[in-house]
């Protein structure tokens, strides 16, 4: 709905709306009530800039660029602390003469019979045993470089990106 400027005598104009026609209004600079003259008479009034046009924002380029970069500069700054955190620890050291004596005291003549053949089933296929290999330290060593490249690459990432920003925001003109 169009509205319009009625001047005051204090210099100050109010703004009014075809609606108001012959109502009073109070000016809000020197607090004189003014009657708005009637529907015919008000469309000669000047008219009032509209107030719906899009506001500027009151973020400039370079103020977004930046707060999106320092965003996901932090959010990978967590994602390698996190991984930091979640760092493998070494596998205990392992007496193995021990757990086959202490699985022995406890081991029944049926447990015992098949992991004989289990054991020793590869004897009869292959015409040799398989030496016990403990996996447990390639596992670790293998967590433990998986993590390091994680955490480099989210660190890395982290300084690159924010370093980004700060670059375009630097190139970018007219920022406040």
């Amino acid at each position: 709905m169009p509205s319009y400027l009625l001047p005051c005598q204090c210099g100050q104009s109010i703004r009014v709306e075809p609606r108001q026609a012959g109502e009073k209004v109070t000016c809000s600079g020197c607090s004189d009530v003014l009657e708005v003259p009637s529907l015919r008479q008000i469309r000669e009034l000047p008219p009032a800039p509209d107030e719906s046009a899009p506001r500027r924002s009151s973020w400039s380029a370079r103020q977004g660029v930046l707060t999106a970069g320092m965003l996901v500069t932090a959010a990978l700054i967590g994602v390698g602390a996190y991984f930091y955190s979640v760092m493998p620890l070494p596998p205990e050291e392992v007496n193995r003469d021990l757990q086959i004596a202490q699985g022995l005291e406890v081991i029944t003549p049926l447990d015992g019979f098949q992991l004989w053949m289990q054991q020793y089933q590869p004897i009869f296929t292959r015409g040799q045993i398989e030496p016990f290999v403990d996996r447990r330290g390639a596992y670790y060593e293998r967590a433990l470089l998986m993590n390091q490249i994680y955490r480099a690459a989210s660190f890395g990432l982290a300084a690159v990106i924010g370093l980004g920003a700060i670059a375009i925001a630097a190139s970018i003109r007219g920022g406040k």
